[in-house]
């Protein structure tokens, strides 16, 4: 995971998925293994041991180290559905080529050689080992060879034909084993919105809510489904009728009453027992239904409050601001940041 999350702050998709993708294998190969252990279990007929092991099994991904990868591996797909990847390797690698000196340029092709070499060196062992060649015997992880054959996560990255498919599969995981973390529902919501499914926004909401009713998270899942869905036009006139009758219904209105959208940020902000977090996801969402230059100017006197915050929170807020806030606003957010950790290094 953590490799993972150090090849998304590097810019580094391939690699980032290779590694994400890596956790979710060693997960499903747990799955695979307890099959040996069922013949195990009824010959040596430790039946307690059995037991524990399928209860085990039944709520193996609910580990945090599968969640932060499903977590990581989702916003990575969202951002390369947002922003795909549309630049031709060996003509990035021609120009960075052509920015060099004689003598590092034949340094750099020779290395470039030796790692086309070793690919396919290795791409050769894995087919003797799959016909069963290479001295008789199968190398052992000779399946997962992706891993020494994709070095930098390519040819993965081309054989994804539709990145909302994978996030929503690894998404489906998430809702069924971490229901309970409202960051799940968060992922929901984002997923949901790209693929035009408002009924799906709209269940992610709710379960966001009924998780934590006032939290960072929630508060602005409120405040984006009223913004980009209920009061987006265009999205409302292309859905059917049966959906617009339910997000009528069991919209925002149901969340808020009758108050309006900023009437229910106010309040949760003013109660102060809520914490730094919640404060400023309301003064993000201030920010989001600004209507004008005076609250505009409110929210980010919220934002640059980071009395109590955390740096994780810093960092997610500061994303989240990436997508939809004025470039100054960002950089006066970021600059709040550096201001109280000044010896913090992780780019924001």
């Amino acid at each position: 995971c953590e490799i993972g999350d150090a090849y998304i702050r590097m810019k580094k998709p391939g690699l980032a998925l290779k590694n994400l993708k890596a956790v979710e294998r060693h997960f499903d190969d747990f799955i695979e293994d307890q099959f040996d252990f069922h013949t195990y279990c009824l010959r040596k007929e430790t039946m307690r041991s059995y037991v524990n092991l399928l209860l085990v099994e039944d709520e193996i991904r609910s580990s945090r180290y599968f969640t932060r990868a499903a977590k990581a591996a989702i916003r990575l797909h969202t951002d390369l559905h947002d922003y795909p990847q549309q630049k031709d390797p060996s003509a990035e690698q021609a120009a960075a080529l052509a920015n060099l000196s004689l003598a590092e340029r034949k340094k750099a092709q020779s290395k470039l050689r030796k790692s086309q070499a070793k690919k396919a060196a290795a791409e050769e062992l894995k087919k003797k080992d799959k016909n069963g060649k290479a001295d008789g015997k199968k190398r052992k992880g000779a399946e997962d060879g992706w891993m020494e054959t994709d070095p930098d996560g390519t040819e993965l990255l081309k054989g994804i034909k539709d990145h909302m498919v994978e996030a929503a599969r690894l998404l489906r995981e998430l809702e069924k084993y971490a229901p309970g973390d409202v960051e799940t529902h968060e992922l929901a919501f984002d997923v949901a919105i790209r693929r035009n499914k408002y009924l799906q926004a709209l269940r992610a909401v709710n379960r966001a809510v009924a998780v934590q009713p006032r939290s960072l998270a929630s508060v602005n899942l409120v405040v984006r489904l009223r913004l980009d869905v209920e009061e987006d036009e265009e999205k409302i006139s292309s859905a059917t009728s049966e959906v617009r009758e339910v997000i009528s219904a069991c919209g925002t209105r149901k969340i808020v009453g009758d108050r309006n959208i900023s009437e229910y940020v106010n309040e949760i902000m003013r109660d102060g027992a809520q914490g730094s977090d919640v404060r400023l996801g309301c003064g993000m969402a201030l920010l989001r239904i600004a209507g004008n230059e005076n609250e505009r100017s409110r929210a980010m006197e919220v934002l640059q409050d980071l009395s109590g915050a955390s740096f994780k929170t810093c960092r997610q807020l500061a994303s989240s601001l990436s997508s939809f806030a004025r470039t100054e606003e960002i950089e006066s957010f970021k600059k709040a940041v550096k201001e109280k950790y000044p010896q913090c290094t992780m780019p924001l």
